[in-house]
């Protein structure tokens, strides 16, 4: 099965869904393409968003989780580059979104057009993204406590999994980690700034 790969498409996807379909490969019928999840961290974080948002093949995507995704500040022109921009605002799949509360990740400032003391997944970014996507799309925000930007690589796993577990594998137990009348997220005291929608 050839899987053509033109322009707008993500092609590390388009070559994942190519082995499963080939019985040479390990992956042959491993992949269940109808519950397909993506997470980034860092400019892994737009990567993601791009993905699902940008790409032709982004509806394979079921699921989406991001650890301290470079906030639209660093996305300008005259920063980073607009190829780590995004727009959240036609995001319809279930959305997972944390980032740390120490100085790398959340900066020393509010100002979200200041240079000086930016962050790079502040809480106005983190806010600001959460607001962006639809309310009709089930999305949650949150902020750990005395983490920074390098430990939202792995601190966050245990949310990360269970989000996919829910969404992915229909896990009604892994549901209340986020959802319910008190979701577990909301009374972990080693996180703030929860918010939780579109349920």
């Amino acid at each position: 099965m050839t899987i053509p790969a033109p322009a707008h498409r993500l092609p590390t996807l388009d070559y994942m869904l190519k082995l499963n379909e080939d019985p040479e490969s390990i992956f042959y019928h491993k992949i269940d393409t109808d519950h397909i999840g993506i997470a980034g961290h860092s400019q892994g974080g737009p990567g993601a968003y791009n993905a699902v948002t940008k790409q032709e093949n982004g509806y394979y995507y079921k699921a989406i989780f991001t650890a301290s995704a470079t906030s639209s500040f660093w996305g300008r022109a005259d920063k980073l580059g607009t190829e780590w921009s995004y727009d959240l605002s036609n995001l319809s799949i279930p959305t997972l979104m944390v980032a740390g509360t120490r100085a790398w990740d959340a900066g020393s400032t509010a100002d979200k057009t200041a240079e000086s003391g930016q962050g790079i997944a502040p809480l106005w970014s983190l806010t600001e993204n959460f607001e962006a996507i639809p309310d009709s799309t089930p999305k949650v925000m949150a902020r750990e406590k005395d983490k920074d930007h390098g430990n939202m690589l792995c601190y966050a796993d245990g949310y990360m999994t269970a989000w996919f577990m829910y969404w992915l594998k229909g896990d009604e137990e892994a549901e209340k980690a986020f959802f319910g009348e008190e979701p577990e997220i909301s009374r972990n005291k080693n996180w703030q700034n929860v918010r939780i929608g579109g349920r």
